[in-house]
């Protein structure tokens, strides 16, 4: 055993770790994430980024996680435990590996897992993710891609979609830096095209009914520290020198569809109370304001009520004495890539022509909230707080760090 304590970023949609020279968790999370644990815990905590599967079932991304983490674990000889960090989907696949059936029908765990890292796991960590699905799986557009001859009325929807990516990709510096990285990477970008062409599945699981079906009915076997943050963008655009900055308009269309007949439940409900009562956990750029929020808040790409996981009433009767519920770590005043260290970064030292800051990158969206350094530090911090309580806590027994967000029951 080399390591104690491993981190595993887990990506949501698309799935990849790395293409080219682009990585789909930029580099500098794992950096900053490595660099707050250790000044923690004073140790060595690798920090390590997983592919899976782009667009395949949750099913399919499950099988291919668990043979990452397996990998993992033969290079680092078995760490004594996994922290797990999944961003969108990813978050998603990392709750799913605590409940007691795995996803494929006719496997056992036994067969699935059979170096025992399931048991290892000691913390998992969840940002923007569709615990209870999202809107846009259930927008015209995407039942278009699913099934084109059955919806055809979703046709104008995905084809202002496709117009307006392809506009930002001719403006975006970023996205034309990304394709070059991507046609790098050779084979590994046909595989991973071949698989984004050949499977929907995902987008039809997470389906808001189906994702509410899903949690109706799973049962929760582990009991890990679970954290999930939330992330929204607010209803006006953050001012850049008294200069409203607009959305993309990409970013715009994905915000409305998301938003448009946004469906509400029980559990949408109990999250929406959630973020009412925990104004004190909010990371925002002072300038961004939420406002209320319901059904319909959303980071562009997941309804932010249904990013928060709560605790099920077959939870309760099954877990052991002394487990801990779901905490809320926060909301992150973000759109859905910002908080994977995709946003717009500029160097104050550096001024142009004009006198303002030269961008250094571009975010995948432009959301207008605002999202800048001190709001990625300010999030990456709290995630090394809640990893590295987790890793005290199996270091000394008995212990009970201060809790540093939400119980949900609370």
């Amino acid at each position: 055993m080399l390591y104690d304590d491993v981190v595993v970023l887990i990506p949501g949609f698309f799935g990849f770790g790395r293409l080219g020279d682009f990585f789909y968790f930029a580099d500098r999370v794992s950096a900053t994430l490595r660099g707050a644990l250790e000044a923690r815990i004073g140790r060595a905590v690798p920090v390590l980024s997983i592919a899976t599967e782009p667009a395949a079932s949750l099913a399919a991304r499950q099988e291919r996680l668990l043979a990452q983490l397996h990998q993992v674990d033969r290079l680092l000889q078995g760490p004594a435990r996994y922290h797990l960090v999944g961003h969108s989907a990813g978050g998603v696949d990392a709750d799913l590996l605590t409940m007691s059936q795995p996803r494929s029908e006719g496997l056992t765990w036994a067969a699935c897992d059979p170096h025992g890292i399931r048991s290892r796991i000691r913390s998992i960590t969840t940002i923007s993710s569709p615990h209870y699905g999202t809107n846009l799986s259930n927008s015209p557009a995407v039942k278009f891609v699913n099934e084109p001859l059955k919806h055809r009325d979703g046709a104008t929807q995905a084809g202002g979609l496709v117009v307006s990516l392809l506009l930002l990709v001719a403006q975006r510096s970023l996205t034309l830096d990304a394709l070059a990285g991507v046609k790098q990477s050779g084979t590994a970008t046909g595989e991973f095209l071949k698989h984004l062409v050949r499977d929907r599945d995902l987008l039809r699981d997470l389906q808001t009914d189906r994702m509410e079906e899903l949690r109706a009915t799973a049962v929760r076997e582990l009991f890990p520290q679970i954290v999930t943050f939330a992330t929204c963008v607010p209803t006006q655009p953050v001012l850049f020198e008294d200069v409203p900055r607009s959305s993309d308009r990409f970013f715009a269309q994905l915000h409305a569809i998301t938003a448009r007949d946004a469906p509400s439940s029980a559990a949408t409900q109990d999250a929406l109370q959630i973020l009412a009562r925990s104004s004190s956990l909010v990371v925002r750029n002072p300038k961004a304001h939420l406002g209320t929020l319901d059904a319909a808040s959303s980071d562009g790409v997941v309804n932010a009520a249904r990013q928060i996981l709560l605790p099920s009433s077959r939870d309760k009767l099954s877990a052991p004495a002394g487990s801990a519920e779901p905490i809320f770590g926060g909301c992150i005043v973000a759109d859905h890539a910002d908080v994977i260290g995709h946003y717009d970064r500029h160097d104050p030292l550096s001024p142009g022509g004009d006198g303002k800051p030269q961008p250094i990158n571009d975010g995948f969206f432009r959301s207008g909230a605002g999202f800048g350094d001190d709001q990625f530090f300010k999030l990456y911090e709290r995630v090394a707080d809640w990893v590295a309580r987790a890793a005290r806590t199996d270091d000394q027994p008995g212990r009970r760090p201060p809790v540093l967000g939400l119980p949900m029951h609370h």
